[in-house]
């Protein structure tokens, strides 16, 4: 790990820095390569914090986008800018607003100055941002041949903070419960988490392994229409060739694992697989079949995983449980559970 990344943060860590910001209305630079979750935390952390979005995309701008179109009044004998587009918007807008730039290290120069004025005063000429009103850019780095030029030194001082954005196994795995990611996917994942990003920049057409990606391959692998001869193209289209054929070797040693359902009708009896991949993913799977009513079963299966020495695989498939659905956490089952031999498992 470089020194760079042991500074980074992740999706969830960089999320509350932006909640920060907007509560401040600071404007901050999210960097980090192509498929990381930047712009989706971004969305999430306007949700939470109620704020509108607007979203401008630099790359395919003019100077006059970001600073608006030169005008002279001849009556007055004095010149302005004339708002246009999402700078129109930020001006106008009435409630609390997260203005995001959008992959500006790809802007041309000319763009990047333009948008130093509303950065620094937060004014374009006559015009000035509303207070409500917080900036926030994302770019890759130039080494990830995303098409960044880089950034203007005296644009990258007028944000206040610069943060470094590392997909994290942990919380992606959180994210990819809580939104029914396929339980195999993150099962595999789990067991290989190097390859949640694999930085493999090519000037072929191919797909990376990244956070958006595998987002994207967990759909298809839930398509249970998708015949399984177009599986293996299909896969390497999503995650590249490497990834399809690794993920495809371990969701055939999976094959034989019980049913979730079996779990959750049978916790006392259905066969514990030997093998950890096995058991990882079957581990996914019943989290994402619970509800309230197998809940209870459900426990009683991570208490048999625990006398028999798979400790914390007991403790995972509890949490996940209620990371899959917060309303367990307020079930009696739970709040046995939480004063049970699971207890230290489940902090």
């Amino acid at each position: 790990m470089t020194s760079q990344q042991s500074l980074a943060l992740n999706p969830e860590q960089a999320a509350r820095v932006v909640a920060r910001a907007l509560h401040k209305r600071k404007p901050i630079l999210l960097v980090g390569a192509p498929g990381v979750g930047k712009t989706e935390l971004l969305m999430q952390a306007a949700e939470v914090a109620e704020h509108d979005i607007l979203l401008s995309y630099p790359a395919i701008e003019d100077p006059t986008d970001p600073k608006g179109l030169p005008w002279f009044d001849p009556k007055s004998g004095k010149g302005d800018f004339v708002p246009l587009g999402v700078l129109k918007r930020a001006l106008e807008s009435k409630r609390p607003t997260l203005w995001v730039l959008e992959d500006l290290g790809q802007a041309a120069d000319a763009v990047q100055a333009a948008y130093m004025s509303v950065l620094s005063t937060r004014t374009i000429g006559s015009h000035k941002l509303p207070d409500h009103v917080t900036i926030v850019a994302t770019t890759n780095r130039r080494e990830h041949r995303a098409g960044v030029r880089g950034i203007l030194e005296p644009v990258k001082s007028r944000f206040k903070t610069i943060i470094e954005v590392v997909p994290e196994i942990e919380s992606w795995v959180d994210w990819a419960m809580a939104n029914g990611k396929n339980a195999k996917v993150i099962a595999y994942l789990r067991c290989n988490p190097d390859d949640l990003l694999v930085l493999e920049p090519t000037l072929e057409i191919t797909n990376s392994r990244n956070p958006r990606t595998w987002s994207a391959l967990c759909d298809w692998v839930s398509d249970d229409d998708l015949d399984e001869d177009l599986r293996p193209a299909v896969y390497a289209g999503t995650i590249g060739v490497t990834g399809a054929t690794k993920l495809i070797a371990f969701l055939a040693t999976i094959n034989d694992m019980p049913s979730p359902e079996a779990v959750l009708l049978a916790p006392d009896t259905v066969e514990i697989p030997d093998n950890s991949s096995t058991l990882y993913a079957l581990v996914k799977a019943v989290a994402y079949y619970v509800d309230d009513s197998s809940f209870p079963n459900v426990i009683r299966f991570a208490e048999r995983l625990h006398t028999e020495g798979r400790g914390e695989l007991a403790g995972m498939l509890v949490k996940d449980c209620v990371l899959r659905k917060a309303e367990l956490l307020s079930t009696s089952a739970f709040a046995d559970v939480a004063t049970g031999p699971l207890a230290d498992l489940i902090q």
